[in-house]
């Protein structure tokens, strides 16, 4: 699964109110992924039955963000030109670890590369 080739711009007033691409934004609402239970089911056994989730590759490939910032005096004019992102071998087994790798140019010509290991740790 991939993201490829796109520019994000996102502008926020002097109230601190973010739109993206200038647009009213409504906020999503997130379903509720908390495990159903029954008289019958302790919260381990409904934590063991929650879904399992293996993704081999997620990236970001070549995403502009633009960021106009008047919240701030004077405002901010920020944007990243060149970001990637790679995640690889994506679980949510507890303690599963996926190798991921970032990197990303800032307009003002600065880079920052980075390399390492998620780990996937379920709290309860």
């Amino acid at each position: 699964m991939s993201i490829d080739d796109t520019v994000v711009s996102i502008f926020r007033d002097k109230d601190g109110v973010l739109n993206i691409d200038r647009q009213p934004a409504q906020p999503p609402t997130a379903p509720d992924t908390t495990p159903e239970m029954t008289p019958e089911t302790t919260p381990d056994e409904a934590l063991n039955n929650e879904w399992q989730l293996s993704l081999s590759n997620f990236a970001i490939n070549h995403l502009a963000v633009n960021l106009l910032d008047h919240g701030v005096e004077p405002f901010a004019d920020v944007g990243i030109s060149d970001l990637n992102v790679q995640i690889r071998n994506i679980s949510n087994e507890q303690g599963a670890r996926f190798p991921s790798s970032l990197s990303l140019q800032v307009r003002t010509d600065g880079t920052l590369e980075m390399d390492g290991n998620e780990l996937y740790n379920r709290s309860r």
